[in-house]
């Protein structure tokens, strides 16, 4: 039968099934390998599950530098779970259970299954299991680095920006650190420039896992959307002018949903960012459409290019310890904004929404070269030119953290 011709072993249950068996079945057949394998063989079902498993747990081949493998068995376990039906939930939590760690991690490292366990399969023993093994892969909670993240479904780019920014320094990465303590519940996060301590439970971890809001990647930087969630919550931080957000919004929207990265740099440092405006950037007619308002940023804005000798630019690059971001807003189309990086690809960097603006952060800036690293995936970096980003941006915020 056409199941049969999947397996390349004489009797069933001895059968190894290659990934790639598994998804030509799919794509030929229009059904699920693993549904088929419980309908026609249920008392061989275990022992084949358990081969293909072996098959798949090659820690060598996981591990390796630039091999698909893990790509592919990723897709494989998404697909299942997206389809859960009894059968596919079943493969992937004997998977999670008998896989060794070292391939698991390595293919958990390349999609958020538990996002999607939480999805199509909530409070099932399966989400919790990718929960708990995602804290791991993550990256534990005060580690001693901060790493990479992707925006979830709030809109937070500003906080994610803020602690990109922040991640490219080592005096920011030093604060970022120093902020988290291990508390007996949980954790603490300092806002020293608010004097204030903030403190989340390893259960208030898990639920945001669960609840597929946040962001995915580091767990730091979950740790600290959630306390600048609760900071706003509860009033200890407010949003600067500039912020656009607010902490009194519907329940069913986060506290954190706009805002600006200098918010979180005062409030974990007490230092004051400096803005500036780019009208080069932007038409009046989007200007006026900012929630801020033109008159207000005309007070309060620096020149983006100052006629003396130095540009904004040019400071932030001339001092290690100067850190900064970038916000966009939509093109004068009314289309999204889009950067041509030094290949010729372009990169989104804004949406339509004429009431709000898109943050990223600045990582670097080498002679006419600028890297920027947008908060949907902080693993790319974007590498654009001086006179790219003049074109597009609407504003940067710096901050000079050398004595902070």
């Amino acid at each position: 039968m056409i199941l049969f011709k999947a397996m390349n072993r004489k009797t069933k249950a001895e059968s190894i099934v290659t990934m790639s068996a598994i998804n030509n079945y799919k794509k030929m057949h229009k059904r699920s390998f693993f549904d088929d394998v419980a309908a026609f063989y249920p008392d061989k079902k275990d022992d084949i599950f358990e081969n293909i498993i072996k098959k798949i747990d090659d820690p060598k081949i996981m591990a390796a530098k630039n091999s698909p493998k893990p790509y592919i068995a990723c897709d494989i376990l998404k697909d299942c779970i997206i389809n859960h039906s009894d059968a596919n939930l079943e493969f992937v939590e004997k998977f999670v259970d008998n896989c060794s760690e070292e391939s698991l991690n390595a293919i958990l490292k390349k999609g958020s299954l538990d996002k999607y366990a939480n999805f199509y399969a909530p409070n099932s023993s399966l989400a919790n299991k990718l929960t708990e093994k995602y804290l791991d892969v993550r990256g534990k909670i005060n580690d001693g680095t901060v790493g990479d993240s992707s925006q979830g479904n709030i809109g937070d780019c500003w906080l994610l920006s803020g602690i990109n920014a922040l991640r490219y320094s080592a005096k920011g990465q030093e604060i970022l650190n120093n902020a988290i303590s291990n508390t007996e519940d949980g954790y603490s996060v300092r806002l020293e420039g608010l004097n204030k301590d903030i403190e989340i439970t390893k259960d208030d971890i898990t639920s945001a896992i669960q609840s597929g809001k946040y962001s995915t990647g580091d767990t730091d930087v979950l740790l600290y959307e959630l306390a600048f969630e609760k900071g706003l919550d509860e009033g200890y931080i407010k949003h600067n002018i500039l912020a656009g957000g607010s902490a009194e919004n519907p329940e069913d929207v986060s506290s954190l949903d706009g805002g600006s990265a200098m918010t979180l740099i005062y409030a974990l440092t007490g230092k004051k960012s400096k803005y500036t405006l780019n009208a080069q950037g932007c038409s009046d007619e989007i200007l006026s459409q900012s929630p801020v308002g033109v008159k207000t940023l005309k007070i309060i804005a620096e020149p983006f290019v100052s006629s003396g000798n130095e540009s904004i630019l040019d400071k932030i690059s001339n001092s290690e310890n100067v850190i900064a971001s970038v916000s966009f807003m939509f093109e004068n189309n009314g289309k999204e904004r889009h950067l041509t990086d030094i290949d010729g690809n372009k990169h989104e960097v804004s949406g339509v929404d004429v009431d709000s603006m898109h943050e990223c952060a600045i990582k670097s800036i080498d002679g006419d070269l600028v890297t920027i690293v947008n908060p949907w995936n902080s693993k790319e970096n974007i590498v654009i030119t001086r006179d790219e980003l003049l074109k597009n941006a609407f504003a940067i915020s710096y901050c000079d953290l050398s004595d902070a």
